[in-house]
């Protein structure tokens, strides 16, 4: 099978050594998202709710390239800093599942992520 990258960040990715999603088939692999900017400067820091929206509203925005929605995700797994923190958003994060079509998924709480001033990174595969 022939494998195709999707790249969102690319300048980033480079630095960093790796690609934001691969697709296999009609599966998609998608790295761990976190809420930073296309020059990895971390957005809402200190704030889980607003990195969690905004991760959830990106991987919203990468199905959509696919036509897909969030019901294409087939396992979740979620890397939080404080997952009782985490935890305790987790509305936000099933309001962007429509009819509650949730994966299936692993939380699992961390030290630190790539920076420091992101407390979340969720990483997907989807079949599309």
């Amino acid at each position: 099978m022939e494998l195709e990258r999707f790249h969102i960040s690319e300048e980033a990715e480079k630095q960093m050594g790796f690609v934001q999603a691969v697709k296999v088939g009609e599966t998609l692999w998608v790295s761990g998202a976190v809420s930073w900017d296309e020059n990895m400067t971390p957005l809402h820091v200190g704030d889980m709710a607003g990195q969690m929206r905004q991760i959830y509203g990106a991987l919203g925005e990468l199905l959509a390239r696919f036509n897909r929605s969030m019901d294409a995700i087939i396992k979740e797994t979620v890397f939080a800093t404080d997952l009782d923190l985490a935890l305790q958003n987790t509305e936000i994060r099933r309001s962007f599942f429509p009819e509650e079509k949730f994966p299936a998924a692993t939380w699992i709480g961390v030290r630190r992520l790539a920076h420091p001033d992101l407390l979340l990174e969720v990483e997907i595969v989807a079949q599309l």
